[in-house]
């Protein structure tokens, strides 16, 4: 689980630079699999949450 934003660069297009993305889509298969709002958290955060599923390529 990780913040939404950090998660929207990871699956961001290819023609933006992104370290992160890059590093990430090299060496794994990349899913978004759900977006988590502040109030499932208590106390709630100030930002949105986002569930990624990470599988090692081959």
């Amino acid at each position: 689980m990780i913040q939404k934003e950090v998660a929207d660069k990871i699956k961001s297009d290819a023609d933006k630079k992104s370290y992160l993305r890059w590093l990430l889509n090299y060496a794994y298969e990349v899913k978004y699999l759900k977006t988590v709002p502040p109030k499932a958290f208590k106390p709630a955060p100030k930002v949105t949450s986002a569930i990624v599923g990470l599988t090692l390529k081959k």
